[in-house]
């Protein structure tokens, strides 16, 4: 999953729709299995990773829209190589997403 970061200016939704998860919302710690719904408002830190035995899917929700963009760049980031974790930082700051802590350990 993502590393522990916070949105400026969208909120996001979580859809589990298989495999196990572990969602961190600000202080708190959620299990989430097929079924559960998470919401995690703009502003609250956040991340998520799948801890179950068989690979999980869920559906995310950003609004307002826009931000799927950052997910072209850093795709194109990744086409040149293993990511440059400075670059990937400053394309970030740049849709108002600030990562506060390392990709989660599986």
């Amino acid at each position: 999953g993502p590393p522990l970061h916070m949105h400026g200016r969208e909120d996001e939704a979580f859809y589990v729709l298989e495999g196990d998860y572990e969602f961190r919302m600000g202080d708190q710690v959620v299990r989430a299995t097929p079924g559960t719904y998470l919401f995690a408002p703009r502003g609250i830190p956040h991340a998520f990773k799948c801890v179950g035995a068989e690979p999980g899917r869920v559906q995310v929700t950003i609004t307002p829209a826009g931000f799927e963009t950052f997910f072209v760049g850093v795709s194109a980031l990744a086409a040149q190589g293993p990511p440059d974790l400075e670059k990937v930082v400053a394309l970030a700051r740049d849709y108002g997403l600030d990562i506060l802590g390392p990709p989660p350990v599986a």
